[in-house]
């Protein structure tokens, strides 16, 4: 499956440079073709807060304050965040009652961290550490296809 989705991601960005479009379109395909995933989406930075970009799913939290639940983390971390269980990760943010497990991979181009993808299921232990690996290779293929440095100037803040 992640071998199709690369070979779609790769040929919806070829031609586009921006962030926004690229990502809307990325969240789209990906909430059609991964199962039992409740809500995928963008997180991005500006001063200090995370604000909601491109997604699919229901309604969600506009801003993620700093230092406060699994997208933070990931930034913090720059690395992958996988949550089995929400309810037992410290300081998380609960943006949809239902979601049990999440996965977090964080937006990076030259060492920049630009924001978050950000996953979320209503099962537990949803996301597996096949899952981290072939998400953060199309999530880089996304940031790598795309101008970061613009998303990074409208939204403010970069780290």
């Amino acid at each position: 499956m992640y071998k199709e989705l690369q070979a779609e991601i790769e040929s919806l960005v070829i031609d586009e440079r921006n962030f926004v479009t690229n990502a809307s379109n990325f969240a789209a395909l990906l909430f059609s073709k991964l199962e039992d995933v409740s809500w995928i989406g963008f997180y991005l930075l500006s001063s200090d807060v995370l604000l909601i970009g491109p997604y699919q799913g229901k309604p969600a939290c506009i801003r993620l304050h700093k230092n406060k639940g699994v997208c933070w983390a990931s930034v913090n971390q720059r690395d992958v965040i996988k949550v089995d269980n929400v309810h037992e990760f410290p300081s998380h943010i609960v943006c949809d009652a239902e979601a049990n497990s999440e996965i977090v991979i964080p937006l990076i181009k030259n060492g920049v961290i630009y924001g978050v993808l950000d996953l979320d299921s209503h099962s537990l232990n949803r996301f597996t550490d096949d899952d981290s690996t072939h998400l953060k290779k199309l999530t880089d293929t996304l940031v790598n296809a795309s101008d970061m440095q613009a998303i990074g100037k409208f939204y403010g803040k970069t780290y």
